[in-house]
């Protein structure tokens, strides 16, 4: 998965900083600056847990916090074996993914189950209450 993110995070890191400068628009006729940010990822669980950067839907670890997520995720992308990548899986739950190369993505708060599953799964409700507050 990492492997197909990349360039699409390559092209956002620049819609995000520097961004992006329109000439000219309707309302600022001498021209606007804007950034771009991808928030959230939704997708079925399978795939969340997969480009989120978080371990199978069969792993026991499902919550860590964001400082935690990201170091442990970095310690994982760094790792030089893949029996050592395995460890840090089995004991956090967590992997590297792309899109922490973003410096406002959050992978706890901006990592949704589509509406759909979530409803089926009976998790919405949880994660608009609990999680978003």
């Amino acid at each position: 998965i990492n492997e197909g993110l990349a360039p699409l995070i390559d092209d956002l890191l620049l819609a995000w900083d520097p961004g992006f400068f329109y000439t000219r628009t309707s309302l600022y006729p001498s021209g606007r600056s804007c950034r771009s940010a991808v928030i959230p990822l939704v997708c079925d669980i399978i795939g969340a847990r997969q480009v989120g950067g978080f371990a199978g839907p069969t792993n026991t670890i499902f919550c860590s916090s964001c400082k935690e997520h990201r170091a442990v995720a970095e310690k994982w992308r760094d790792a030089q074996t893949t029996e050592e990548r395995k460890g840090i899986v089995d004991r956090y739950g967590i992997r590297y993914s792309e899109l922490l190369r973003l410096p406002y993505w959050n992978p706890i708060l901006f990592t949704v189950l589509d509406s759909m599953h979530a409803d089926f799964l009976l998790k919405l409700h949880h994660h608009i209450r609990d999680v978003w507050g």
